[in-house]
């Protein structure tokens, strides 16, 4: 099977003879899930892989896909990779294939103890450089007032907004893990000194509550 073949692939390109974490990037509704299941369970029990993860599906297609595995005693996806930020997207925002994390995909991976995990976390530096606009799938008012909340908190906490961004992650709930990266060491020095940041109660709470009710709702439908 495909899935199959590109992990050994993967494996030789890697000069490696286990994958410590094997993703599933984008759906593939034409391929039943007892196929693709399967076929990553064969992997796992063959010790290439260790664990499976998916990324970009939606929620109850993971849903799907791990009641599949599990009727079958197969081993089920036990990490999933969205899109995920403090602002939030505007209602209709057009991402292509990415999918974001919504309280629908948290409660789910909350509740079977899926580890969560976030890409472009910080919006590739339009927190706190000038010359990085928010990207309009976020810009409004929703988006003005949590930077408001944003910038107070990190006034309260001395750190920057990057580090309270990742700590407003990384204590939410269930957790959420941000992939960080930057192309020079002040950033690294940065990302890594958020592990330091710890917001109190009321923070997570100002930081959760501010925005446009009317906005939050539309965003989780």
């Amino acid at each position: 099977m495909e899935i199959e073949r590109e992990c050994e692939k993967s494996l030789q390109r890697l000069g490696t003879d286990r994958l410590d974490l094997y993703y599933a990037h984008r759906d593939d509704p034409q391929t039943p899930l007892e196929e693709t299941m399967g076929a990553f369970d064969r992997l796992i029990r063959a010790g290439k892989v260790r664990a499976i993860g998916a990324s970009n599906l939606r929620a109850w297609r993971i849903g799907e896909a791990n009641a599949v595995a599990g009727a079958h005693g197969w081993a089920g996806y036990s990490v999933v990779e969205q899109r995920h930020t403090y602002l939030r997207p505007r209602h209709g925002a057009d991402f292509g294939p990415q999918v974001c994390i919504n309280e629908d995909l948290k409660s789910y991976c909350g509740a079977r103890g899926i580890t969560l995990i976030a890409y472009s976390a910080l919006l590739q530096g339009a927190y706190t450089r000038q010359d990085r606009a928010v990207p309009m799938q976020y810009a409004g008012a929703d988006s003005d007032a949590r930077l408001e909340v944003l910038r107070a908190v990190a006034e309260e906490v001395g750190a920057t907004f990057n580090q309270v961004v990742i700590a407003w992650m990384r204590q939410s709930e269930p957790p959420v893990l941000p992939i960080i990266a930057g192309s020079q060491p002040t950033q690294v020095v940065e990302n890594i000194g958020a592990l330091k940041v710890s917001l109190s109660e009321d923070q997570i709470r100002r930081l959760d509550a501010v925005g446009n009710p009317d906005i939050k709702q539309a965003w989780l439908r």
